[in-house]
């Protein structure tokens, strides 16, 4: 599988979001966008935006961030990679009108693999997990889903 130039994709499916002083978990859509270059053909650096939001009786909680991130074939001729990457973070509850956010650092990591459905087009399912920290607290997200790859 070649691997060479600029690269974008986006995913979409399932997350659970635990919260540090919370009880349980919530499932809700989670999914991501990314783009970035190819180091060489078995690494690929980039950006990635990705977000779970839920809404429920008038309130709305979404935890997102902004991660630079390093995506690593330990094969260059298979499709299965994992993924690594820090950044900021995002974790936001409106209600009532009011919207009360905590800026923080998060940290990806995952793994996937790019099912070649063409010359430069993958379908690509993936399992991340996102822990985003803020003061006094922090997230995480396990999401799974299926994503799209232009090569």
């Amino acid at each position: 599988q070649t691997r060479e130039g600029f690269f974008i994709g986006a995913g979409f499916g399932w997350g659970s979001l635990g919260v540090s002083d919370g009880d349980g978990r919530e499932s809700a859509a989670s999914g991501y966008l990314k783009l970035g270059g190819t180091l060489n053909d078995q690494v690929l650096l980039g950006a990635e935006s990705n977000a779970w939001a839920k809404s429920e009786d008038g309130v709305t909680m979404t935890v997102g961030g902004l991660y630079g991130i390093i995506q690593f074939y330990p094969s260059s001729t298979s499709g299965f990679f994992l993924k690594g990457g820090a950044g900021f973070s995002s974790t936001s509850i409106t209600f009532w009108g009011l919207t009360v956010e905590e800026p923080g650092f998060g940290l990806i990591g995952g793994l996937g693999y790019d099912q070649r459905l063409g010359t430069n087009f993958s379908l690509s399912p993936y399992a991340n997990y996102v822990r985003n920290g803020y003061d006094g607290g922090s997230t995480n997200v396990m999401q799974l889903g299926v994503g799209v790859t232009w090569h």
